[in-house]
């Protein structure tokens, strides 16, 4: 019984553990509200926080900068504010 109760228990860390996961996007900034500390590149909004100590703060960034953004992802809702993890900008 309590081999079974460890293997349920191993089952849900790895769902858990497989929900979460990075992804990085490479695209313009559409938008930045800096009241609600958000970024819009293409179809998605990404939260930024203002103390980012990876990458940009989001005052230093400008409509139309190109940025790759390392970002958290998982079960994705409609509305859904992604966590950018690190932000780079592009070029110049």
């Amino acid at each position: 019984m309590r081999g079974m109760k460890s293997v349920a228990v191993a089952g849900v860390l790895a769902c858990m553990i497989g929900a979460a996961r990075s992804d990085e996007l490479v695209g313009t900034i559409d938008a930045i509200n800096t009241t609600r500390n958000t970024i819009s590149v293409g179809d998605k909004i990404f939260a930024v926080s203002p103390q980012n100590t990876v990458g940009p703060r989001i005052g230093d960034l400008r409509r139309g900068d190109r940025v790759k953004i390392f970002y958290a992802s998982g079960r994705v809702r409609a509305k859904t504010r992604f966590n950018a993890i690190r932000i780079e900008k592009q070029g110049g």
